[in-house]
């Protein structure tokens, strides 16, 4: 996708030198990944949110790097895809995008945010795909920083230093958001969970460094 052909409200950029994307958003879409976040939080099994305030905000996150990614690559089917997202039973992954399960991971804070696996979630299941956006509520946009390739997440060094240790990818380490537009299709498997892995975790809010 060339960026002439980005829809209205996407555009290329730079953060540190480094190739980005940015999505544009107005406050009727935050108000309506609120709403949605607030059904999502009966369902929450563990959460390491200070208060219920910061839960819905950090789910309202979850849901905005989820939606500016889907406009990104699907911008004639991001509403339809939106839809899919499970509530109340496992999350089985964000996106299938030629054939390569993808999981975007949303971060909100006020730094340059890593890609953040948590160690429990990557050892139940696997990805093909780690996606990184940094929503920018201060600035109604989402920038969508790169990704990461599963091998990726688990050659990368876990932080045991925060609150669910996690593998911890830079965003200087990953691929520019634009070579997943170029991924390759991949022959449909028959599983991507990871072998040992018991799939027993609710749908939560997928966020990188809060």
């Amino acid at each position: 996708m060339d960026e002439e052909a980005y829809p209205a409200g996407v555009e290329d950029s730079y953060l540190d030198g480094k190739p980005i994307v940015k999505v544009a958003f107005d406050q009727p879409v935050v108000d309506w990944a609120q709403v949605i976040a607030e059904s999502v939080l009966p369902y929450h099994r563990t959460d390491f949110s200070r208060s219920g305030e910061e839960e819905i905000r950090n789910a309202t996150i979850g849901w905005l790097g989820q939606v500016a990614f889907y406009y990104y690559l699907e911008r004639a089917r991001w509403e339809e895809l939106v839809k899919t997202i499970p509530i109340g039973r496992y999350d089985d992954q964000d996106y299938v995008y030629k054939g390569h399960h993808l999981d975007v991971k949303s971060s909100g804070i006020a730094k340059t945010p890593r890609l953040l696996v948590t160690e429990t979630d990557f050892l139940a299941r696997q990805d093909d795909i780690y996606v990184l956006a940094w929503v920018r509520l201060d600035l109604n946009e989402v920038w969508i920083l790169g990704w990461a390739r599963k091998s990726e997440v688990a050659s990368a060094a876990i932080d045991r230093k925060i609150r669910k240790p996690a593998y911890a990818i830079p965003f200087k380490e990953l691929h520019e958001p634009k070579e997943a537009l170029k991924l390759p299709f991949k022959n449909a498997d028959t599983s991507n969970h990871a072998e040992s892995g018991q799939l027993t975790l609710i749908h939560q809010t997928k966020t990188g460094d809060r």
